[in-house]
């Protein structure tokens, strides 16, 4: 199964539970994981880099399972305010930490990762911790370019082949006015499409209706969701569509 992969936190907060869930993984077929790396783990104090041990641990045993990984370069560090992108000390704190990332991963694993994405649902309020203002897709594209400028610098230093990955969106667009302007105004930002190897989204499709919080309660509710709404392989479609209209590469 090889697009078979998992999305977790082993690298956020494992508590040990990475010797259970990274085995199962690769015994179940997955190849590959995608998890966060939190920028204010890495960088506690401006301008000093360290990767935390529990990194290390997770990165040496997916070596060892023969696995590899997508890392999401995120969330905020307060050391330099709330996300601003019109901010150049903020963006380039931001980029210099992808910079080091990827530099770091060159030196050690450059055949475990496959590639970074930039940030995780930069358009979800409470998720991305972005301010409105800047909660833009065209304020995100200033991000992914700056990002992905550094991480290339890292490629052509090192001659390792990492991929820049976009989006990340909470919601794609299928319907939703909101993120689909938020998609929009991502492609049609300059240079979007040149920065990036490729674009991701989260499409949110179950039926369960359900608040997270109400599940925690054990209280679980499903609705009827109309084909077209609830089409996965629509959404590919429509998705691919949207993104020819901005001149996107055919691949």
């Amino acid at each position: 199964l090889p697009l078979l992969n998992v999305n977790d936190h082993f690298t956020s907060n494992i508590n040990g539970d990475y010797n259970i869930k990274l085995p199962l993984s690769a015994q179940a077929g997955a190849n590959m994981w995608r998890a966060t790396i939190p920028w204010a783990s890495v960088e506690k104090t401006q301008g000093n880099y360290k990767m935390p041990e529990d990194v290390v641990t997770v990165m040496n045993q997916t070596e060892e399972l023969g696995m590899q990984t997508l890392i999401i370069l995120a969330y905020n560090n307060d050391l330099y305010g709330s996300p601003d992108p019109s901010n150049a000390t903020w963006l380039n704190a931001y980029a210099t930490y992808c910079y080091k990332m990827a530099e770091y991963m060159a030196g050690k694993y450059k055949d475990v990762v496959v590639g970074f994405e930039i940030w995780n649902e930069w358009n979800h309020a409470s998720m991305s911790k972005v301010p409105e203002t800047y909660r833009t897709g065209a304020h995100y594209a200033t991000v992914v370019k700056a990002a992905s400028a550094k991480i290339r610098a890292v490629n052509a230093k090192y001659g390792t082949n990492f991929k820049v990955i976009a989006g990340a969106t909470a919601g794609d667009g299928y319907g939703d006015t909101s993120s689909n302007k938020f998609i929009n105004d991502m492609f049609a930002a300059s240079g979007f499409f040149a920065a990036v190897d490729g674009v991701s989204f989260h499409t949110y499709s179950s039926e369960e209706t359900t608040s997270w919080s109400d599940q925690i309660k054990g209280e679980r509710v499903f609705e009827y969701i109309s084909p077209a709404e609830h089409d996965f392989a629509a959404r590919i479609v429509n998705y691919k569509n949207l993104m020819a209209q901005y001149n996107a590469p055919s691949d």
